[in-house]
């Protein structure tokens, strides 16, 4: 599973989130997600110099607001881990979207939870995934605003879910803190 490829190109397919397309009723998820797939794997074919491998991933959902309250990452590998991982996140509205169908035979989700905050302006986002020989090294940024940054005082419970070609390797995840300069 060795893939290279310009991540921002590959998120440009996946800057919409799963919640919005699920309203607007859009029936080509499936499309979107096998052209997304298909670039990925035309990006691999370029030789790599580096000891890691990036690979390329599909963003399923970023959203600032979540019933999952507790910072944790999470490698999720059945059709139950998903199920129960959706429930949680949606525990805290009426309006949950449909769980998004993963083929667990071909897929991995990647999940990276911020947890509760204290404001708006946090955000957390996988950036990158590389593949040494033995593991995969999911970097995340977690991101907090900055004094000059304007917020709301409402709890916030930020995530991101991405998904990826089935892995039996480690999965180790490296969040970095960053704070907004928002002036």
């Amino acid at each position: 599973m060795k893939h290279l490829g310009n991540i921002a190109a590959a998120q440009l397919f996946t800057t919409s989130s799963y919640r919005e397309k699920a309203r607007a009723g859009l029936k080509s998820h499936a499309w979107f997600r096998a052209l997304t797939i298909l670039f990925c794997m035309a990006l691999s074919l370029t030789p790599t110099l580096a000891k890691a491998d990036t690979i390329c991933f599909l963003g399923v959902l970023r959203l600032g607001n979540s019933g999952h309250p507790e910072a944790q990452n999470y490698v999720i590998n059945t059709d139950t881990e998903w199920q129960s991982l959706w429930e949680k996140i949606f525990s805290n509205t009426n309006e949950k979207p449909p769980l998004p169908e993963m083929d667990f035979t071909r897929r991995t989700v990647l999940a990276a939870f911020q947890g509760v905050q204290p404001s708006s302006g946090f955000e957390i986002a996988i950036l990158e995934i590389l593949e040494t020989e033995n593991a995969l090294e999911v970097i995340v940024k977690a991101f907090a605003p900055g004094k000059r940054c304007v917020v709301t005082g409402v709890l916030t419970r930020p995530f991101d879910i991405v998904e990826i070609e089935k892995t039996e390797k480690e999965v180790v995840f490296h969040v970095k803190h960053k704070v907004r300069n928002c002036g």
